[in-house]
């Protein structure tokens, strides 16, 4: 029937994880590389800070986030309305995002132009956005995921889950694109576990 409750088994729940634990690999990848310009003088790689900004404003911004807000996020509030508080700071959370993405993107662009005097401020930048993706992805993990999972029906799951099985992510998908060959591969390459790819969130570098 399809009143009757029935997590997926791979479907949304296990692509939300999948992009969580994928962003945590990105940007634990982008914080060594800021403390290796900071502590030992490293020359910025310029390319590929504009990569990952740019991937993080086209998937993340586009794709990740709105395909939770416009199907996953009210599921949970119609089946759980006692969610409904957490539900409306994650939402919160997505509006703020942008503008933390925009002024990375504008300190990215500042320390390019300026040199070593733009520094701080992109370290600055760059420190606030991780920190509040991190939290983000957290509360979602504990709180949302759980209660979704125990509520929402499988006529539910159905819609969610053949929205985000179209999710086609650029970096760390199977058709990555040649923009982002690099990025994966310092990602690969610079983090060992549990730092690289598929950090989890919990774990901090």
């Amino acid at each position: 029937m399809s009143s009757q409750r029935s997590a997926p088994k791979l479907g949304a729940i296990a692509v939300v994880q999948g992009e969580h634990r994928n962003l945590g690999s990105l940007l634990s990848c982008v914080r060594m590389l800021a403390r290796d310009i900071e502590e030992q003088g490293s020359e910025p790689d310029f390319r590929l800070f504009h990569a990952v900004v740019n991937y993080l404003d086209s998937y993340l911004a586009q794709f990740h986030h709105p395909k939770e807000d416009r199907y996953l996020f009210p599921a949970v509030r119609r089946r759980c309305p006692q969610a409904a508080p957490i539900l409306d700071d994650l939402e919160a959370d997505h509006v703020r995002v942008v503008d933390l993405l925009h002024g990375l993107r504008r300190a990215l662009a500042a320390y390019e132009y300026e040199g070593q005097g733009g520094f701080a401020a992109f370290r600055d930048a760059l420190e606030e956005y991780i920190e509040f993706e991190r939290e983000h992805a957290r509360k979602e993990e504990r709180s949302i995921l759980p209660l979704a999972r125990e509520h929402l029906t499988a006529e539910d799951w159905r819609e969610i889950d053949a929205a985000f099985s179209s999710n086609a992510d650029p970096l760390f998908g199977e058709d990555r694109q040649q923009d982002y060959e690099q990025l994966y591969k310092k990602i690969a390459n610079l983090a060992p576990a549990p730092y690289g790819l598929g950090a989890p969130w919990d774990k901090k570098v």
